[in-house]
């Protein structure tokens, strides 16, 4: 099946990096595109249209055990893509609601969060799904829904982030840095903070290396400027 040109793209970043993907293409709807519009300060909001992130198409592959999986709010809209993505077993999963938020169907939601073991969002959408405005008591009302072991983490930007764990709720600091670009700082801190759970750093520290990693990658322009280890150790020391 011929690939659309951006998934063309998408296929040779993967590559370059090294990942793998696992399954076959099974459709032909164009990859979706997300425009991202900056302001003179680096903030950014987004004009989506979706696409084959969101179809429908062979049932996802179980994790292993020991695989933290990442999941998107992008995938979540469709109740049925929703529903493959949940129908997948073993691992865990960490969730990042994303801009969509408020379109995902709430027993979709509910289920979502059933299943995770880390929610991530920043200060916005944790304020969507709340009402409430102060980070220290979404993340706190956060955590009531989700399992009982699970970590909930909520980005603030320059502040760093807010980790409630185990009935706790603690502020982690972020770095101080020039800002040119903030697409991208959510999945950068997402991604760190996966990588280093699955290194087996503490809740805490890999939250803070989440945050020197964000704020590294809002000194760089464009979407995928995440930092390299070295990077993040040179400022976390």
């Amino acid at each position: 099946m011929a690939l659309d040109p951006a998934a063309s793209g998408v296929r040779a970043e993967l590559a370059a990096e090294g990942v793998k993907v696992a399954q076959p293409i099974t459709t032909s709807i164009d990859t979706g595109v997300c425009v991202v519009l900056l302001d003179n300060t680096g903030e950014r909001t987004f004009v989506t249209g979706s696409g084959a992130e969101t179809a429908v198409g062979d049932p996802l592959p179980d994790l292993d055990a020991s695989d933290i999986g990442y999941v998107s709010g992008y995938s979540l809209v469709v109740p049925e893509k929703a529903g493959q993505v949940l129908a997948m077993r073993g691992g865990t999963l960490l969730v990042d609601p994303g801009p969509l938020v408020a379109d995902i169907d709430p027993d979709v939601w509910t289920r979502t969060l059933a299943r995770s073991a880390v929610l991530s969002c920043n200060d916005r959408e944790a304020q969507l799904l709340t009402g409430l405005s102060d980070p220290l008591d979404a993340a706190r009302e956060l955590a009531t829904r989700v399992p009982p072991q699970a970590v909930v983490v909520v980005r603030i930007g320059a502040g760093g982030c807010v980790v409630a764990q185990n009935g706790t709720v603690q502020a982690v600091p972020s770095i101080s840095v020039d800002v040119l670009d903030t697409n991208g700082a959510g999945d950068a801190h997402c991604g760190w903070f996966a990588a280093e759970l699955l290194r087996g750093t503490d809740v805490l520290e890999a939250a803070r290396r989440a945050n020197i990693a964000a704020a590294i990658a809002v000194t760089r322009s464009g979407p995928a400027t995440a930092p390299t280890r070295s990077e993040v150790d040179a400022r976390a020391s």
